[in-house]
């Protein structure tokens, strides 16, 4: 049924997008013979995407002459229903020419650009990039938005952004020794700089004039206490989902800190594996010898990679490994009870959501707000503290329905857009 309705989907987006063309470029699809000028022509994708109570939503997207996909076009009426029939076709609502005058008025703003690093697909990132977008949105701003693995690709995007005339260019420091050069090169050609996430201590190196991000040491400790109060006893995995990221190293510095039951050891995965190479890795941890009393993973794709290779290994065990993430993720929330009662100790709130949100809001009043100079000199680093999200309902079976409404919490994706 799901390769079913994302077909569906895609056909009943591809008849709305043939209503836009024509609406809001002015083409003539009356034929096949009217065609447009190739070198005119936009350039649109259609998306869409399953929805957990059976629906598809779909969507269009123009790619603009930076060569970077705009936001997501959404007609009123974008829902194919769960129990469509088949071989009926279904039509949005029009996309009205107000739409096109929004999106040409914002392209004509000042290119903004927020650069990014690790996997595209992560969670956290999936998340932080929506929250960033709705506030690119509301606030009415030319944002191109990218997310880069490693280094030098930061590097490289960030010089594009300066050569395409960015005013404001924000980026993480996960590999300061990288990106570094590069923001100081735009900051050089005039872009203003700001930084978030990792690598707040070489923000002002780096130029930036704000930087914003949970205090990744303190999440660290965070995790250390919460494996002391479930009296963890042993050596702790710190598990490293990326080769070069200096805030997973804090966090890993932090748990060493205040943990007090053994030692703590870092230990990187391949940042190319994907869930199920992640998964195998956790299951050659867990059986090998000098296992490991307690793992914190440090994204909660990880986290879902460890429960599914405890999940694989139940009986064969000896001993109860218990798990702390930092992040959620509603699958979290549809993990086996007993697996979670067993070994998931605590989710720790990472805060994607209000980083996406702030970190472009941060680019707007930059741009439009003089920074006062002590903020220059100084960096003003804007730290989030760390919280557990109610450990209890990661644990306790009654309260599966309390955790799964929090975590989803995070996982609205702007807000409002799955409504009819």
């Amino acid at each position: 049924m799901r390769v079913h309705k994302l077909v569906l989907a895609a056909v009943v987006a591809a008849a709305f997008a043939g209503g836009i063309l024509a609406a809001q470029f002015g083409l003539d699809l009356g034929g096949a013979s009217a065609q447009p000028d190739a070198d005119a022509a936009p350039e649109l994708r259609v998306q869409a995407r399953a929805l957990e109570d059976g629906r598809v939503e779909v969507a269009v997207q123009q790619r603009g002459a930076d060569g970077a996909w705009a936001e997501r076009q959404l007609p009123e009426r974008r829902f194919v229903p769960s129990d469509a029939p088949a071989n009926r076709w279904l039509s949005s609502s029009a996309l009205g020419s107000s739409a096109a005058a929004s999106a040409a008025s914002v392209a004509a703003k000042p290119l903004h650009c927020v650069i990014g690093h690790g996997h595209a697909d992560d969670y956290f990132w999936a998340i932080a990039q929506s929250y960033s977008q709705r506030a690119g949105r509301e606030l009415g701003i030319n944002l191109r938005w990218e997310t880069h693995l490693h280094g030098a690709e930061q590097a490289a995007a960030i010089r594009a952004c300066s050569a395409d005339g960015a005013t404001v260019i924000a980026a993480t420091l996960a590999d300061p020794q990288a990106v570094t050069p590069a923001l100081q090169e735009a900051d050089e050609a005039g872009a203003r700089i700001i930084t978030f996430n990792s690598g707040a201590e070489f923000a002002h190196e780096a130029g930036s004039e704000l930087h914003i991000s949970i205090d990744d040491h303190a999440t660290g400790r965070l995790a250390g206490e919460r494996f002391n109060a479930a009296e963890v006893d042993g050596e702790i995995v710190c598990l490293i989902h990326e080769d070069v990221n200096t805030g997973l190293d804090e966090r890993c510095d932090g748990l060493a800190e205040t943990y007090a039951g053994g030692d703590v050891r870092p230990l990187h995965i391949p940042d190319d594996y994907d869930r199920e190479q992640t998964t195998q890795f956790a299951i050659d941890l867990l059986r090998g010898e000098g296992a490991p009393a307690g793992i914190l993973a440090l994204n909660v794709d990880t986290t879902l990679a460890v429960m599914e290779a405890l999940s694989r290994l139940r009986g064969e065990l000896d001993y109860r490994p218990i798990v702390g993430s930092i992040g959620g993720h509603p699958d979290i929330s549809r993990l086996p009870l007993d697996l979670r009662n067993d070994h998931l100790a605590f989710l720790t709130n990472d805060l994607g959501p209000a980083q996406g949100y702030l970190i472009t809001a941060a680019l707007q009043m930059v741009q439009e707000f003089h920074v006062p100079e002590r903020f220059v000199t100084g960096t003003s680093i804007l730290k989030a503290v760390p919280f557990v999200i109610n450990s209890g309902a990661a644990r306790a079976a009654d309260n599966a329905d309390a955790l799964r409404d929090l975590v989803e919490a995070s996982d609205r994706l702007g807000g409002g857009e799955d409504e009819e």
